[in-house]
């Protein structure tokens, strides 16, 4: 049942408040066990099938949509929070979805999103929440601040780990200041909060540089500068691009939905960087209380611009990488999916970038060969053995639609693994549709990048 579409008997709680909900009248037989059920107060109800699963998509990416077959595939029961024509309503099977809103993740008040997301977690009753995108992700760990609902902040808990984490998931100077402290290899960085500390930490750096602002993704808050004048103008544009006014000269390049998504109550916090001439991997993980039950590792071989995401992807292993994850993992005691961004440099060295406490695009992926993530998280939640998953049996995966928008003639659409979506049509039209920006979110730039580039 959505909220859309109430049944007359439980009409007063569309949206349940965050304590213990008020004492109406029902009258239907039976009533009173589905709200307080929904509102928090009875156990959740027996599940027909496999574990439940909460996925929250405040982005239209087609990542949650993926993510929800492999789950599906698996065995879980999947259902998902997510703004209106989100590419899951495209699914051949499409599961239950909670409105966002309008809005989406920029909403506030009783009809916003931390209101939307208890109201969902209550009604849906979930074994466990994955956020899709960094926005859910921030809301899940903001709501919990203010929640009065013990037993929603018991799952969110379970779901992605502790909230003393919160203030340090949200920032990366933090996260690449915890990876030193345990001995984790990072490029040379500094804070930069004015414009003279920037003048300051240039001095003790070689160019080129990067800067970055916390609170961002897809490399939107990423600056590659080649000398003090293009530092000193990419922090004014990063320190300012939290305002209304950024917003909406944003619309017109990004979509209204993803330029609505990036506004903030202050300014992110900025870090100037040092370049490390390498490749960029990605170290995916499940984990449950601090282990990790499952990893997955890729490097970049083609991504959609120089500071951008993947768009073709090579499996690989290496062993730094899969224990600074495991050591950051276990010092923060992390919980469902997440991902590690790193540089692989010339002798293949692992340097830490940052955390994403998300799903990642490889997430999803089954690989021949590698561990199953959505499966090893079926396994822990309920002791069972997942349904196989058909295997990919290729160590390059082309992800679709990255890598047709950054060449749609690329020689690796037909020599790796093109991880199109063959069995679900509707994922098709909506991925080739968003290469257009059609659906209020316009991909970075998708010009050219080598296949070995210098980051940050």
């Amino acid at each position: 049942m959505s909220l859309d579409n109430p049944r007359p008997t439980v009409e007063p709680v569309l949206d349940p408040p965050l304590g213990d909900g008020p004492e109406l009248p029902v009258s239907a037989e039976g009533a009173r066990d589905q709200l307080e059920r929904w509102t928090g107060r009875l156990a959740a109800a027996p599940k027909r099938g496999g574990p439940k699963l909460l996925l929250a998509a405040c982005l239209p990416y087609l990542l949650s949509a993926r993510l929800t077959v492999a789950l599906q595939d698996c065995g879980f029961e999947v259902e998902v929070i997510c703004a209106a024509r989100h590419p899951v309503g495209r699914l051949k099977k499409p599961p239950l979805q909670h409105p966002l809103g309008f809005l989406g993740a920029s909403s506030v008040g009783r009809w916003g999103a931390q209101a939307r997301f208890a109201a969902a977690i209550a009604r849906a009753q979930p074994d466990g929440i994955v956020p899709c995108d960094d926005q859910a992700a921030t809301i899940l760990r903001r709501m919990r601040r203010t929640l009065r609902n013990l037993q929603i902040a018991k799952v969110i808990d379970k779901s992605i780990g502790p909230a003393v984490n919160d203030d340090l998931l949200d920032s990366r100077s933090a996260q690449v200041a915890l990876a030193r402290k345990l001995g984790v290899r990072t490029p040379h960085s500094a804070p930069v909060d004015s414009e003279a500390m920037v003048r300051h930490a240039l001095a003790g750096m070689t160019y080129p540089l990067f800067l970055k602002g916390d609170g961002s993704w897809g490399g939107l808050g990423v600056t590659e500068v080649y000398d003090e004048a293009e530092a000193l103008q990419a922090w004014r544009r990063l320190s300012h691009a939290h305002t209304l006014s950024t917003a909406i000269l944003r619309v017109r390049s990004h979509g209204w939905r993803f330029a609505l998504s990036c506004m903030r109550n202050a300014r992110p916090k900025i870090d100037v960087q040092s370049a490390v001439v390498g490749h960029p991997a990605n170290h995916a993980v499940v984990c449950r209380d601090g282990q990790v039950l499952a990893a997955l590792s890729v490097m970049a071989v083609e991504t959609t611009s120089s500071v951008g995401p993947a768009s073709v992807v090579r499996v690989i292993e290496n062993d730094e990488m899969r224990e600074s994850a495991a050591a950051l993992v276990a010092h923060l005691k992390l919980s469902g999916f997440v991902g590690f961004d790193f540089i692989l440099g010339a002798d293949r060295e692992a340097y830490f970038l940052e955390i994403n406490s998300r799903a990642t695009p490889i997430t999803p992926l089954a690989i021949a060969g590698c561990a199953d993530l959505p499966a090893a998280l079926f396994a822990a939640l309920s002791e069972k053995q997942a349904r196989p998953r058909a295997r990919i049996d290729n160590d390059f995966i082309a992800l679709f639609p990255d890598e047709i928008g950054r060449d749609a003639a690329s020689a690796w659409l037909s020599k790796a693994h093109h991880d199109i979506p063959l069995a679900e049509p509707g994922l098709i039209a909506f991925g080739l549709e968003s290469l257009g920006g059609t659906h209020g979110v316009r991909p970075p730039s998708s010009r050219r990048s080598p296949a070995e580039v210098r980051a940050g």
